[in-house]
């Protein structure tokens, strides 16, 4: 099992070229014998070291195996699960469930399952996405590869914006518990389309039964895909794309023929884009042909997929009202000087006032203990990671106003920190190095995404199954949402404030290197006596330890242990 990983990496992106060409090439095709790839070394090599690299493997599931134990037995775990695999003893195990917050203020239940389920859900995902990418319509963009929010907004921009288009009425749809709600035979009755292999389609209803668990208590899943899985997305995907079918055959997939005589007898015709399970249905007739529509859809998805629209979310807005879709308000602005309308897509209040929510947090009194480099460092990071997700549309004015707000909230916390009056604060830290004004401490400068990010337009490509290319490897795709609720950091350190200065120059002290094994790159700081509260910081009883060599001064028997307590502070 000792295969150079580049080489297991082109053998199995081969593979998924084969399969992605024979499903385009062949429509109605059904697939056998594909069980026995999932014992195929090669596959199972790179499937390791890819879940290896994903940041979820450092937590464990119900078994406790965590990343470094599984990497300790890499052969061991590889060969076991081999055996398991062909002799057909293997079994999914429960995941665990834990929960997070949501942005409405709710918790969302998510999945864990152990690293070896995750290790054979990866094989999984990487046999049948090829497949199913050559299925998948151009209308949805959730969970693909080299598809994301941007794209979903550029093909909704490319349909909607052009005003000969009229797209007026909008139905912003939202499915209730979607992933909660997926019926488990229907799912597998639609996978059974494009495979026809048994044993196969009996670990993927392992997955799907397995079950949770919830402290000690086990509960059945009759229903749904654990969200934290990483097959979950693409059988959802499966699931949804009836969506997309029904559409396209009603509406979307109609020639001009079709959709000149509906518009002549003023019946309308429909645009339509899905991200997961919120999508959004542009319509240039009347509103009540939108609630003809919106009812259309809801028996569709209640006879036919067992899922329910959300009366609270699902909505009918003129576009001139403006609606919200992925963090966006997309409106349509008319202008009497121009003599046009054009329709404009900007950062959607609920998202400015998220943002600013956490601007003030990250600035209230509490904090003042923390360093002012590190507070401005914890500023940019947010601020950065808002503005490069929102700087292909039209951000410009809300980046600015977002930017002055960061200023004024950081002179206001610089005022509270110093306790100086506010000349003595611009006269310490105010420095205007270009065309902007901003603070700087330590050679950290606040970010200001109005002055230092370039909007950047992204037009829509038609983007043909990628897997059909066998250079370039397929990365996994990951759902990063910017409105999401997690805590960011706050600019606090554990050793109080003057942590970075003493850390900075201990690492140039060591040239940033392990003092240990000589290892350069990443290292961190260790303490080779423990810290006491409230002592200053000295230097010699500071060392650079590499990630791994720290990790080994948790035991007191290890080598890295014992070489440290021959160092005398």
């Amino acid at each position: 099992m000792n295969m150079p990983t580049e080489l297991c990496r082109m053998q199995v992106s081969e593979l998924q070229r084969r399969l992605a060409k024979k499903a385009t090439d062949m429509p109605e095709h059904r697939f056998t014998k594909l069980y026995d790839l999932l014992t195929w070394e090669p596959l199972m090599a790179w499937a390791f070291d890819k879940l290896m690299t994903n940041v979820g493997s450092r937590t464990a599931g119900i078994d406790g195996m965590g990343k470094r134990t599984a990497q300790e037995k890499r052969d061991l775990i590889i060969a076991e699960l081999r055996g398991q695999l062909k002799a057909g003893t293997y079994q999914h195990q429960p995941v665990r469930r834990v929960y997070i917050p949501k942005a409405n203020g709710k918790r969302r239940p998510l999945g864990i399952p152990t690293l070896i389920d995750r290790l054979v859900q990866l094989m999984v995902k990487a046999i049948l996405e090829p497949i199913f990418e050559s299925d998948f319509r151009p209308e949805s963009h959730g969970f693909r590869p080299q598809r994301s929010c941007h794209t979903a907004m550029a093909h909704l921009h490319l349909m909607t914006a052009p005003s000969q288009k009229k797209m007026y009425w909008v139905i912003e749809g939202d499915i209730t518990g979607c992933f909660d709600h997926i019926q488990h035979k229907t799912l597998m009755r639609l996978l059974r389309r494009r495979i026809w292999d048994n044993k196969l389609l009996g670990v993927i209803w392992q997955m799907l039964r397995a079950g949770v668990m919830e402290g000690e208590l086990f509960k059945k899943t009759s229903a749904g895909t654990p969200q934290g899985g990483i097959i979950s997305p693409l059988l959802a995907n499966v699931y949804l794309h009836e969506i997309d079918a029904w559409f396209h055959q009603n509406y979307t997939g109609l020639n001009y023929n079709e959709k000149n005589k509906r518009r002549k007898r003023k019946e309308g015709n429909a645009f339509y884009v899905r991200y997961a399970d919120d999508f959004v249905v542009a319509w240039n007739g009347t509103k009540e042909g939108a609630e003809r529509i919106k009812a259309e859809l809801s028996t569709f998805l209640r006879d036919h997929l067992g899922l329910e629209l959300s009366a609270e979310k699902t909505r009918i807005t003129h576009v001139t009202e403006g609606y919200d879709f992925l963090g966006f308000t997309v409106k349509r602005y008319s202008s009497r000087r121009r003599g046009r309308s054009d329709l404009i897509i900007r950062p959607s209040e609920k998202s400015v006032m998220k943002l600013k929510a956490k601007i003030k947090a990250m600035t209230k009194r509490g904090t003042t203990l923390d360093a002012v480099r590190d507070k401005i460092k914890a500023m940019n990071y947010l601020l950065k990671g808002w503005a490069n997700y929102f700087r292909h549309q039209a951000s410009s004015s809300t980046f600015d106003y977002i930017g002055n707000y960061a200023f004024r909230r950081m002179e206001i916390w610089l005022k509270k920190k110093t306790r100086q009056r506010i000349r003595a604060v611009y006269r310490q830290y105010y420095r205007k190095p270009d065309t902007y004004h901003t603070w700087v401490a330590g050679g950290m400068a606040l970010y200001h995404p109005g002055v230092q990010i370039k909007i950047e337009r992204m037009r829509y490509a038609h983007r043909p199954n990628p897997y059909l290319n066998a250079t370039n490897e397929v990365y996994l795709t990951y759902h990063r949402d910017p409105l999401a609720g997690k805590k960011e950091w706050g600019g606090a350190h554990f050793y109080g404030e003057g942590w970075t200065e003493v850390r900075d120059e201990v690492l140039t002290r060591d040239g940033r290197k392990c003092r240990v094994c000589g290892k350069g790159g990443r290292v961190e700081v260790h303490h080779i006596r423990p810290h006491q509260p409230g002592r200053p910081h000295e230097l010699h009883n500071l060392i650079t330890l590499c990630a791994t060599c720290h990790r080994q001064v948790r035991d007191p028997q290890s080598e890295v242990s014992r070489q440290l307590a021959r160092i005398t502070p």
